[in-house]
């Protein structure tokens, strides 16, 4: 994975962990197509990624309609870093491991792979954490608008929930700083939202 937020990241340091993120994640048949497309849409867009916002979406323009949430954190006006990727990081109890980038990281994968959460902490300590959401009877994505629903009600949310600390009795609730991004799961629903 590729840590967007830091301007210090060089092309080719881009290029190397996105062909090796999107190696392990993509083996559809668009594979081929979506790595390619993410390399020119990362290297491309690093200056675009730096505005202030807790939460990303990229649309991609191909069918099956799939999008990507990042969450990384930014300077907010009084100097300090926003916490969204260290609290949900800390807040996900899924095993860490060593992800293939050499990251610590942990990650949680719906049983349909509809929902791919990776959170990964690099050796400087920095965290970032993104969604990949495909099309599924679960997912609305609207890549016009840049907003995305997903909404389940089945044993995988009770996995989802046993995989989170709760924030409440029952429940994990969890809003990116911004607000363009919630993550809400009980044991009986699985919903998450962006709005760009």
């Amino acid at each position: 994975m590729v840590c967007l937020s830091n301007s210090n990241v060089t092309h080719a340091e881009v290029l190397d962990e996105t062909q090796k993120h999107w190696e392990h994640n993509l083996v559809t048949t668009e594979g081929v197509f979506m790595k390619r497309f993410l390399v020119v849409l990362l290297v491309g867009g690093i200056h675009w990624s730096q505005a202030l916002a807790a939460a990303r979406g990229v649309f991609f323009p191909m069918s099956p309609a799939q999008a990507m949430i990042i969450i990384q954190g930014f300077s907010m006006e009084d100097g300090s870093l926003d916490q969204d990727p260290y609290k949900l990081y800390d807040l996900l109890l899924a095993p860490e491991n060593t992800l293939p980038s050499g990251d610590k990281g942990k990650i949680l994968e719906t049983s349909d792979k509809s929902v791919l959460l990776t959170c990964v902490e690099r050796p400087s300590g920095t965290r970032q954490c993104q969604f990949v959401i495909k099309e599924s009877a679960f997912t609305e994505i609207d890549k016009s608008a840049k907003s995305l629903n997903y909404v389940r009600r089945d044993s995988d949310a009770d996995l989802w929930f046993t995989q989170f600390q709760p924030t409440e009795e029952g429940k994990f609730l969890f809003v990116t700083t911004d607000g363009k991004f919630k993550l809400y799961v009980t044991p009986f629903s699985l919903e998450i939202g962006f709005r760009d």
